[in-house]
């Protein structure tokens, strides 16, 4: 008997699962809360956070004044910006 579309995706679903499971261990309250820790210091802005941001704003300024890509593109490079990202993602899935 030929299965429908629906169950067979639903068999790839639970594979794909418990393969995930077999490979990630799974995370205890207290990583979690080391996790939590990390990402809140490392999201707190210091003085070289507003140097790497002020240097990076130079950096694309002069990219558009030159109107150079490649310039700007450098200039997201050095922009620190990734180290809140995580942590309000995170701070929002636990609201």
């Amino acid at each position: 008997m030929d299965e429908s579309p629906i169950t067979r995706l639903s068999s790839w679903r639970i594979a794909i699962r418990h393969l995930w499971r077999r490979i990630v261990l799974p995370v205890n309250q207290e990583r979690r809360g080391e996790v939590q820790v990390r990402l809140r210091e490392a999201s707190e802005p210091d003085f070289s956070y507003f140097l790497l941001v002020l240097l990076s704003s130079v950096i694309a300024t002069l990219g558009l004044v030159m109107s150079s890509p490649a310039t700007i593109i450098g200039a997201m490079l050095v922009a620190p910006l990734m180290s809140p990202i995580p942590y309000c993602s995170i701070r929002q899935s636990f609201l």
